[in-house]
């Protein structure tokens, strides 16, 4: 990530980061050691997760379209939305910022807040791309990164959950709780996107219909409610895999208020 500098942490700046942060309605954090956890997907049916490493049943773990009667046909969240770059300047940072995007319309929307307008991103965006560097990440973090620092950053729980289903993704966003995804960026084949595409992106998942899947895509400026085929997404979803994207694991995180 872009390091603002020592100067950008002082004074009111670092007040500023501390609103950020914690925000009106945030709360602290119940418990410490349980910052992310880690769902695998195993064949046992009625496995539930309670503690990192855990585990989350599915009935197919190679069948992600399953359907579950239960859940909702359709479903979205009102979560803000920017992207970015929100002045359209696709330097670095920005250019490199959709983990940061992504925090910030998820950790905004769990603490009851909006995004104002162009500059109020900016100045978030700009925050969270100095704490990450802060905490010692590289330019590019795994989903297992992302939900700590999310977590961190934002007081709000996180699961990490791989190879996940499309069940889960819908119970998660019919709970209220949005999902984020890493992907290889050019399989998304979003013809807003820069050519070629990001090699690698986030994106955060506020819905579904039947036939599509509705995401704040932080990578384009038309990127509010936009909606991708459900084999393009799970086709196109991997992790970081330290630069070997498309041969990284099939990831989401579940974010939600803290309990």
């Amino acid at each position: 990530m872009f390091l603002l500098g020592i100067g950008a942490a002082t004074g009111g700046v670092w007040l500023f980061l501390d609103f950020e942060r914690f925000g009106n309605s945030a709360v602290g954090i119940k418990n410490t050691n349980a910052v992310a956890t880690t769902i695998e997907n195993t064949n046992s049916e009625n496995a539930t997760a309670s503690n990192i490493n855990s585990t989350i049943s599915t009935t197919d773990t190679n069948s992600p379209t399953t359907e579950n009667p239960h859940l909702p046909k359709k479903y979205s969240l009102d979560v803000p939305y920017t992207p970015q770059a929100p002045h359209g300047i696709w330097d670095l940072p920005y250019k490199e910022a959709c983990e940061e995007a992504s925090m910030l319309m998820v950790g905004r929307y769990l603490t009851g807040r909006t995004i104002a307008d162009a500059e109020d991103a900016d100045r978030a965006i700009l925050q969270l791309v100095d704490y990450v560097e802060d905490q010692g990440y590289p330019i590019d973090i795994t989903a297992e990164e992302t939900a700590k620092l999310l977590h961190d950053f934002y007081d709000v729980e996180t699961d990490v959950v791989y190879d996940f289903t499309w069940d889960q993704v819908k119970e998660a966003i019919s709970s209220g709780y949005p999902v984020i995804v890493p992907a290889a960026g050019r399989n998304l084949g979003n013809p807003n996107y820069t050519t070629p595409g990001p090699l690698y992106h986030m994106l955060v998942i506020v819905g579904y219909t039947e036939t599509k899947v509705i995401t704040n895509d932080p990578g384009t400026k038309r990127g509010e409610g936009y909606t991708y085929d459900y084999e393009t997404v799970y086709n196109a979803v991997h992790d970081w895999n330290g630069g070997n994207v498309e041969s990284g694991r099939t990831v989401m995180i579940v974010a939600r208020p803290e309990e």
